[in-house]
């Protein structure tokens, strides 16, 4: 998959770019150091399948958004978009708080949610403390939300479940137990075919 990847210059955003190089996707980086930060011509001229800002300082123009789909990676939860999340949950008094994955439309930290993780922040003595505690957080949800950016096998046929549930003659015993434990049913159960004779398996009862 082609990547452009926008990140903030830290370590748990080239954490979250070598996760996607790992997987081996193709991935054209961009680094912010700082707010207001424009992208570059050659992300411009970027042509691919999925665009991710991760701890990103730059709004993403309308000109990358129509590329591809985009998500982003919030350090707050979604009550609090925007900056300053941090700060605005430790002066409420949140005890939980959280970081939320969405995709990105042209208004900022607003397209829709697709995940939040929640976790306990009533030990946080200072913004510091919760910053490095939201950005480990948030890069356990990057690690989660991209596990898969595309299914890894084509989908199974019911015709596949079909000869699993048909034993052979000559099958080892421990295949044997695998297949009644994973695929037989009292609808479809396991069987052999001896000649034209059709022996499905019976549990034994209680």
């Amino acid at each position: 998959m082609k990547i452009l990847f926008f990140g903030g210059r830290c370590d748990f955003s080239k954490k979250a770019y070598n996760h996607l190089t790992a997987k081996g996707h193709d991935v054209k980086s961009e680094w912010a150091a700082k707010r207001g930060q424009k992208v570059s011509q050659a992300a411009l001229e970027w042509e691919g399948d999925l665009i991710i800002s991760f701890l990103n300082y730059t709004i993403l123009p309308k000109e990358i958004l129509e590329k591809a789909p985009a998500i982003n990676f919030h350090p707050g939860p979604p009550e609090h978009p925007g900056s300053g999340c941090m700060s605005w949950g430790l002066y409420e008094g949140q005890k939980i708080y959280g970081v939320t994955v969405h995709e990105v439309n042209e208004k900022v930290d607003a397209g829709k949610i697709l995940k939040v993780r929640r976790f306990d922040i009533s030990d946080c003595e200072s913004r510091e403390q919760l910053e490095h505690r939201a950005k480990t957080e948030l890069l356990t949800l990057f690690y989660e939300h991209t596990e898969y950016t595309k299914w890894p096998r084509e989908a199974r046929k019911i015709s596949e479940i079909d000869e699993m549930a048909e034993i052979d003659s000559d099958e080892r015993y421990t295949e044997v137990l695998s297949r009644i434990r994973a695929f037989h049913t009292e609808k479809h159960p396991v069987h052999i075919m001896i000649g034209d004779k059709r022996f499905e398996y019976v549990p034994e009862s209680d």
